[in-house]
């Protein structure tokens, strides 16, 4: 299990400084040890003794800590030899590693002569002599008045260094300040691998990836956000912070956006080893809980429509696609009742679309068939967290019942001339117009009867007058044509025709011909008028 370091999640905090180029582990100044204490392994990871005691006295020689005459290299202890031997004394410091370094150093003093060895080995193997140093130096310290300090530096770029051991050659007494070790030039890991960049998140989010240092001291890890609009200078909010690593992978955090608004935000995780050495790693990711509402472009408001009525418009995200999940089309009476999918085929469209028809609803047959009336169509968009857009709303007519067009007068093969009046029904109940038009005789295409579409309705009366005279002798048909205002997928009104056939002219004499004389000629002349054009 992880463990949180103690704060307030959520808190603005300060924008880190530049990344390091160089960082080392704590020192270990012995400051907080009194004059006197004997130092074995009271700091982790080193343990220190002194093994030579050839001047008698005491049966065991230790490291202790001392406040040096002059002062030490910082504050006021040091680590020095407990008892020295005047003269040549073979007493010396002995460090060594619980696990191996690439890298240590010190600060030494005072003024002498000091061997300086170090090992990969944690003590002395048999038999004698085996036991070679990687590393011997021999370094002479001056200074009359004030102690002089030394700093030595080691490095083992094998990473096994394991034992240290410093030797005064003179008569004087060597001791150690600001020892430090575990210096790791090596940057943690830090590594997001969920959510993707870009992604869509909402409510508890699981931040997956790893936090760890393989070859160092753990020092933590932190997580923050900021708006992605932010400047540079703008404060981060901390999500969570640990300092026990995660090198598995897995979940790292589990960030709550109940109270992030909706954005778009940058993800920081930051990792800092024991020795100060940091690594990042960024996320860009959209908190989502806004959702875009549709546009109906087609039909308008208030059509009528008949058969097929295709739902146009666009339903989109912009400039994040990745939020959107899917969207739907329905229907209901506009007095109420629950929604319909107009196509319960496929109640879900999962590819957002932009101008473009969004679905069709077959109101004259299959399932989604209605009775004639006015309808609600609603258009919801739902993303990736299922919340679901404002309702995007059109109500319209549907109007599948044709228009009636009806001719009662004259009868079919009725004779007549001058003018003839048209009785009959023109209706419809979105009715738009009508027309009154013959074809015949020297008329070779419709022909207005009356000039002009009437936009009156007719229920069984006058449709129009139409004047026969000076037409040639013959057999013509009159249409009568009712034009909806509903219309078609197609884009067509839907209309309804009416059809008469009516023999116009001065037919008494039935001298047809011309040659003065009734004859079967003048018949046949009658006959032909029937081989004219037809509806």
């Amino acid at each position: 299990m992880r463990t949180k370091t103690i704060g307030v999640l959520g808190a603005a905090v300060t924008v880190w400084a530049a990344s390091h180029t160089r960082a080392e582990c704590p020192t270990i100044d012995f400051e907080g040890l009194a004059a006197g204490t004997v130092v074995t392994n009271q700091f982790p990871g080193v343990t220190f003794s002194a093994p030579n005691n050839s001047c008698g006295g005491s049966p065991l020689i230790f490291p202790v800590i001392v406040s040096p005459l002059g002062g030490t290299s910082s504050g006021t202890r040091a680590l020095a030899v407990q008892n020295g031997c005047p003269g040549f004394n073979p007493d010396f410091i002995r460090i060594v590693f619980a696990e191996g370094h690439s890298e240590m150093s010190f600060r030494l003093g005072p003024e002498g002569d000091f061997l300086i060895r170090a090992y990969t080995t944690p003590s002395p193997p048999a038999p004698p002599g085996v036991d070679l140093p990687f590393h011997e130096e021999l370094i002479s310290i001056s200074g009359m008045t004030t102690p002089v300090h030394r700093l030595v530096t080691i490095v083992r770029p094998q990473g096994n260094m394991r034992r240290v051991e410093i030797r005064e050659t003179d008569s004087f007494h060597e001791y150690i300040d600001d020892l430090r070790y575990r210096v790791d030039a090596t940057p943690p890991t830090a590594v997001m691998t969920a959510p993707n960049w870009d992604a869509c998140v909402c409510g508890i989010v699981p931040i997956q990836g790893m936090a760890c240092d393989d070859n160092g001291a753990y020092g933590f890890d932190r997580l923050e956000y900021q708006p992605q609009s932010a400047a540079v200078t703008d404060p981060w909010t901390l999500i969570g912070q640990f300092v026990t690593p995660l090198c598995a992978g897995g979940t790292l955090y589990s960030w709550d956006t109940a109270d992030v608004p909706h954005g778009d935000y940058k993800l920081r995780l930051t990792v800092e080893n024991a020795c100060g050495l940091r690594a990042q790693d960024w996320l860009e990711v959209r908190v989502q809980k806004e959702v875009p509402a549709a546009d109906i472009r087609q039909p308008a408001a208030n059509a009528v429509r008949a058969g097929q009525v295709v739902v146009d418009g666009s339903v989109v995200f912009p400039g994040f696609r990745q939020c959107f999940d899917h969207y739907r089309v329905q229907y209901r009476p506009v007095s109420g009742g629950a929604f319909q999918h107009v196509n319960p085929a496929t109640p879900l469209y999962f590819d957002p679309i932009e101008t473009d028809p969004l679905a069709v609803w077959d109101t004259a047959s299959g399932p989604a068939a209605v009775p004639d009336g006015n309808y609600r169509i609603r258009v919801l968009t739902t993303d990736v967290c299922g919340v679901n857009s404002p309702p995007a709303l059109r109500d319209i007519f549907v109007d599948n019942t044709p228009p009636t067009a009806e001719i009662d007068s004259p009868l079919m093969c009725a004779f007549v001339d001058g003018s003839v009046q048209i009785l009959g029904t023109a209706t419809d109940n979105h009715f738009d117009r009508y027309t009154l038009q013959y074809i015949g005789g020297d008329a070779d295409t419709w022909t207005d009867i009356v000039d002009s579409e009437t936009t009156v309705p007719v229920v069984n009366g006058t449709l129009g007058l139409w004047d026969t005279t000076g037409l040639p002798s013959c057999s013509y048909v009159i249409r009568l044509r009712v034009i909806s205002q509903a219309i078609t997928a197609a884009g067509d009104p839907v209309i309804s025709d009416a059809f008469v056939t009516v023999i116009a002219g001065d037919f008494c004499p039935i001298d047809l011909d011309g040659d003065l004389d009734e004859d079967l000629a003048d018949f046949a002349q009658f006959q032909n008028c029937f081989d004219g054009p037809m509806p």
